[in-house]
Formats: structure tokens, sequence, C-alpha cells
């Protein structure tokens, strides 16, 4: 408010506004992208501005088929975290997510060394274990938490968080909505339609009559018919 004040006093435009307490903490100023973020409306195309800066075409395109085809590697994952470090300070880039503001606390409790404790434990990890997340049983776990410093616990973090990263990556991907994604995250993107479950049954409950064979039949249809319930995103 004292910024606008004093530049319509003097007739000059603000040109940049302050991101942080650093020399190089500056960014150009925009008036809408500024009102946008005191909505809580987010700051997308600055974001997306950050992400161009940083992001290889060719590398992102490469990335994005290694995802499609179940093949992106805690390498990868590594690779992924220090582009974001590259993008700037975390917590701001954030902030600049849609309803950011209803999570002021999270944001406020990020701790941004995580990604130094995560780059330990998988440069702790031999190149097969890295690849192939899968073999880590529970001594080469141990050998990885004493080598990276950590415990137990923060490496069986890491390869849950990683899992869960690769199925919300393998997802969007395929233009669905991961769960956990808050509602309206995904308009316009659709919808994956889950996997149906193959009904089994039990051992010699087809009947023999075939009228009621039929009847059965039908009404596993009708069942099958219903529409499923629920929003789509099920964090």
């Amino acid at each position: 408010g004292a910024a606008l004040s004093v530049s319509s006093v003097i007739g000059k435009p603000i040109i940049f506004s302050s991101t942080g307490e650093g020399m190089d903490a500056f960014e150009p100023f925009y008036p809408d992208r500024m009102a946008s973020r005191i909505l809580d409306m987010g700051d997308i195309l600055t974001l997306i501005e950050q992400a161009q800066k940083q992001f290889d075409e060719v590398e992102a395109q490469k990335m994005a088929e290694k995802i499609a085809k179940s093949e992106f590697t805690l390498e990868d994952f590594m690779e992924q975290m220090q582009q974001l470090r590259k993008m700037g300070n975390l917590k701001g880039m954030l902030a600049m997510m849609p309803g950011a503001g209803k999570m002021r606390e999270q944001l406020d409790n990020l701790d941004e060394r995580e990604i130094d404790r995560t780059e330990a434990i998988i440069r702790s990890m031999t190149p097969s274990e890295r690849r192939q997340p899968k073999i880590l049983n529970g001594s080469r776990r141990l050998r990885i938490a004493r080598g990276s410093g950590m415990t137990v616990t923060d490496v069986n973090s890491l390869v849950n968080r990683f899992e869960q990263a690769s199925k919300m990556m393998k997802t969007m991907q395929k233009g669905g909505v991961p769960q956990g994604m808050p509602a309206g995250f995904g308009a316009g993107m659709g919808r994956i339609a889950p996997p149906k479950k193959k009904d089994k049954g039990k051992k010699g409950s087809r009947s023999g009559n075939p009228a009621k064979r039929a009847a059965e039949a039908a009404g596993r249809s009708l069942s099958n018919d219903k529409p499923e319930s629920g929003s789509s995103f099920g964090l």
C-alpha cells in the first residue's frame, strides 16, 4: 500500500517487487498478478515463467516418456528436486499456487533442508538400488541409513514418497487427477476410470438352472451399471 501511494505521488511506476531479503530477491512487478496473490488466487503465470527458465524442454519430454513407461527412478526423482531448488525459494513457489493461503501453517512448517536430506539418502544407494527401489530390503535400508546419517524410518519415508510421486505423475501424464489433490485442481483434465475388479465369485456358486443363471447375470449387469459416487480426488 505504501509503495502504491508513493508511486501515485511521484508519478513513477513500480518496476520491481521484492520477494525476500537477499540482494537478488527481486522480480518484475505486475499489478494484476500481485492482486491475484493477495486474493489467494495464485500466480500461475509467474510460476510457469520461473519453470521455463530452469527446465529444458527436451529433458522434460524424456522425463514424461519415462513416467509413461513406468521407468521413473530415484535418480530421476533426485534430478527433479534439484531442478526445483534451482527455481528458487520453495516456500515462495508453493505460495503462488491457488489456495495457498489455506495452507499457511503447512508452508510455515516446510523445511527446505528436506531436499538435502533426501539427496543424502539417494546418494548413499548403489546405482542398481536407485533404478530398482523394489530391491531395497531391510538390510539394504539399514546400510543406506547409516551411510547417509539418517534413520531407517527416514529411508522408508523417502521410498514411500517416491512411490506416491511416481503414481501421481503417471496419473497426471494420462490426464487424470491424483488422489488428494484439492477439488478443482483437475478441471478440464479428464478423469481416469478406476480399474474394474474381477468378480472371482465362489466355487460352485453358479446356478445350474439356465433361467436362474440368466437372472443372476442380469443382476450383476445392473449392479455394474450403477454410477460411481464421490469426487475425482478421493491426500
